[in-house]
């Protein structure tokens, strides 16, 4: 992800990388050819099962949905995430602002070589958000799988530099929220 800022009072702005999108959409889309061969020549023939081609229906439908998810992500050049002084935009979660009230924290969780940035969400901001598509499916399968939160996607090496970012805003504005202490001075 590349990031731009302007001055300390404007969000900070992370961008999707969008040569190694199209890199991995070319791959996916090798994959994807080799498979509708293997689909084209199989599937209707006889020459496979019942079972198996139902697997291949399914495989090749997962393919085709991944495929055009890819392509939609390179053309987007939205920003992927904006850290600000009211909250965090992160696209993958949501299309709406979550404020720093509403998170309860944001670590690293690392899966299979990829960095994803996990934020914990308090319930009562995640009943007022729209969920993206794909976490609104997602949500079931993450949770079987014993991923209780939500994930930004930090695919590049930076994510602990994505991280240390929000932390940062987060501390800020949590600081800023805290009622000053005005009792009387015990000095003479």
């Amino acid at each position: 992800m590349m990031f731009t800022r302007h001055s300390p009072d404007e969000p900070t702005i992370f961008y999707r990388n969008h040569a190694k999108m199209a890199g991995i959409t070319i791959i996916g889309a090798l994959f994807f050819g080799a498979c509708f061969l293997v689909f084209w020549n199989q599937v209707g023939t006889g020459k496979i099962g019942p079972a198996k081609e139902l697997i291949s229906w399914i495989a090749f439908s997962l393919m085709t949905v991944m495929l055009v998810a890819n392509l939609i992500k390179i053309f987007d050049f939205r920003p992927a995430i904006e850290v600000s002084a009211e909250g965090l935009l992160a696209r993958d979660i949501s299309p709406d602002l979550i404020p720093w009230s509403g998170i309860v924290e944001v670590g690293i969780k690392e899966f299979k070589r990829q960095q994803m940035i996990e934020v914990q969400i308090l319930q009562d901001t995640l009943r007022s958000m729209r969920l993206t598509k794909r976490h609104s499916m997602g949500n079931i399968a993450n949770r079987m799988l014993g991923f209780p939160h939500y994930y930004i996607v930090a695919s590049d090496h930076n994510a602990h530099h994505v991280l240390s970012v929000i932390r940062h805003q987060k501390r800020i504005a949590t600081e800023a929220d805290k009622p000053l202490d005005c009792r009387p001075s015990e000095m003479q």
